[in-house]
């Protein structure tokens, strides 16, 4: 399949990629929570739980990282249905509760 590479710094992330047309329209989609953080904490909060997540599993929602805001941190859960990895790190701000998967 297709690979997008990520480089930030010294991290280097590859990541399977699906087409955009396998996908809705999302012309009027706004970001719900915007907020900053380190490179290193994303990359902490990436490596902790990507080992977790499935591989081309028809449960599309498995092959994909839960990322959740609430109170001032910020979490990642992964799983392939037979493991579980969940990693949580604050960010030094006020976050409200949401969470979507990547």
């Amino acid at each position: 399949g297709d690979r997008m590479l990520v480089r930030s710094g010294r991290s280097r992330f590859s990541l399977s990629t699906l087409p955009a047309s396998d996908f809705p329209n999302l012309d009027d989609w706004q970001s719900e929570v915007a907020f900053e953080l380190p490179q290193a904490t994303l990359k902490r909060l990436i490596e902790a739980t990507q080992f977790s997540m499935a591989h081309q599993d028809v449960r599309y929602y498995l092959n994909g990282m839960l990322f959740e805001t609430s109170g001032d941190g910020l979490r990642t859960v992964a799983t392939d249905g037979h493991r579980l990895a969940v990693c949580s790190m604050p960010v030094g701000q006020p976050l409200p509760s949401h969470s979507v998967i990547v």
